[in-house]
């Protein structure tokens, strides 16, 4: 029984001293390619393989070519660079948009009204932009947002202003 413990412990510690992660280095480098010749097929590959809370940079190159991909960056990647090989030739999407989703109003969207900014040529809007009318922006008054998230003990205006 003494001999099979020993076996047993010394057996133990030689597969820690020989675990693969103890002489793996940590990559910081990652190529993304369509063809297969990068590290990657798919970006949210490269993204998934990174490290978490990494002590330096990681730079996803990605290689020319349109990647129909749905990128979530975790907050734990703090250190990553996605970087193109071409602005005009390297395009992610996923022609995910607000009217595709029907959602109604549990989606975040985007309104104006009355803007008359520099910026305000509503002709370069995306499609799913919305230029509010008078009788909608007047919806839109500080006590019908934020009632919803604010306890109902006291008004709102109340809670953003303080008591009178």
């Amino acid at each position: 029984m003494k001999g099979i413990n020993k076996i047993t412990i010394i057996f133990s510690i030689l597969l820690w001293f020989l675990q693969p992660s103890l002489f793996s280095q940590d990559v910081y480098k990652m190529t993304v390619a369509q063809d297969s010749s990068g590290d990657y097929t798919t970006i949210q590959a490269a993204i998934d393989a990174s490290k978490s809370f990494p002590d330096q940079r990681i730079t996803i190159f990605v290689k020319n070519g349109t990647y129909m991909e749905k990128i979530v960056v975790p907050a734990c990647n703090t250190r990553l660079s996605i970087i193109g090989e071409n602005a005009e030739k390297t395009i992610i999407t996923w022609n995910d948009y607000f009217a595709k989703m029907k959602r109604g109003r549990n989606s975040t969207f985007y309104a104006e009204y009355g803007n008359t900014s520099p910026g305000a040529d509503v002709s370069k809007r995306v499609d799913w932009s919305h230029q509010l009318t008078e009788k909608e922006a007047k919806k839109y008054i500080i006590s019908n947002i934020l009632s919803p998230v604010l306890p109902l003990e006291k008004p709102v205006e109340e809670w953003i202003y303080g008591k009178n």
